[in-house]
């Protein structure tokens, strides 16, 4: 199989995780998606803890992480920005839409994942929590945050 043919493969997996296990809500598909032992990277608060740490396995946690975060917001949407691939990683830009405590809030990620033998096997992502906490209004804004620190 070429290089391009696999980098095709492999963003087919992420349009899959985006459009079944998030926008879908079925998580009983990542089995076929990630694999079992796969290695999760969150670079907003590593390592990786709660509450997968609560789990067997680091699939397990993810899998409750996505159904906690699905549950958290009502029509939440995922759409896919961007997307690149390269020999076995794809990365991906994207924005979430969802609605919590009547707040239509709206926040960014970014995907890098690599693969073998068509499923993920590592992930690292990045999250804009501080825009999302924003929204929700459990931070001040970055104004006042700037202020707050001598930097405005």
């Amino acid at each position: 199989m070429s290089m391009v043919e696999q980098s095709t493969r492999n963003e087919m997996v992420v349009r899959r995780i985006v459009d079944e296990v998030i926008n879908g809500n079925d998580t009983s598909v990542l089995g076929e998606l990630m694999a079992p032992d796969f290695v999760p990277h969150a670079w907003w608060h590593e390592p990786f803890t709660p509450p997968e740490s609560q789990m067997a396995t680091p699939y397990e946690g993810i899998r409750a992480m996505i159904d906690a975060d699905n549950a958290s917001y009502e029509n939440r949407t995922m759409r896919i920005q961007e997307m690149m691939s390269t020999q076995d990683r794809v990365i991906a830009m994207l924005t979430n839409v969802g609605t919590r405590k009547s707040r239509e809030i709206t926040w960014n990620e970014i995907w890098i994942m690599r693969f073998e033998n068509d499923r993920v096997v590592e992930t690292w992502s990045l999250e804009d929590n501080l825009g999302r906490y924003q929204q929700l209004g459990v931070v001040a804004d970055s104004k006042t945050l700037s202020e707050q620190a001598g930097l405005a």
